[in-house]
């Protein structure tokens, strides 16, 4: 059985490629997109792949004037997906419908242990 998808939403390629590689490293299959609209081309099924069990959303992909209608769309096509955020360290993150905040800063293993708790390993 495949293990399960991790959706990371990063703006910046080098911290979402680091952490692709410790989840990786962990055992969980991550997946890496730039914008939540680039999140959504993402396909919730894929052959020889586990489904999407967890989403990353950093804050800095809320830029975004639509980001709550992307966010919802993103719950809509992995509805068993757990959505957390990581937020800045101020102000307080926006309400939404996360199921974790994580404030930074933040390490790249606590990133990682929280998402695998997120998808139950």
């Amino acid at each position: 059985m495949p293990p399960p998808r991790v959706l990371l939403v990063q703006p910046a390629q080098w911290p979402r490629a680091l952490l692709r590689a410790e989840l990786e490293e962990a055992g969980l299959d991550a997946v890496g997109a730039p914008s939540l609209v680039a999140a959504l081309d993402v396909e919730p099924v894929e052959p020889e792949r586990g489904p999407v069990r967890a989403i990353l959303v950093d804050q800095d992909a809320l830029s975004d004037p639509l980001w709550r209608t992307w966010i919802h769309a993103l719950r809509a096509r992995h509805p068993n997906a757990r959505v957390l955020l990581l937020a800045r360290r101020l102000p307080p993150p926006p309400p939404g419908p996360w199921d974790a905040v994580l404030r930074r800063p933040v390490a790249v293993g606590e990133l990682a242990a929280a998402l695998r708790h997120a998808v139950g390993r």
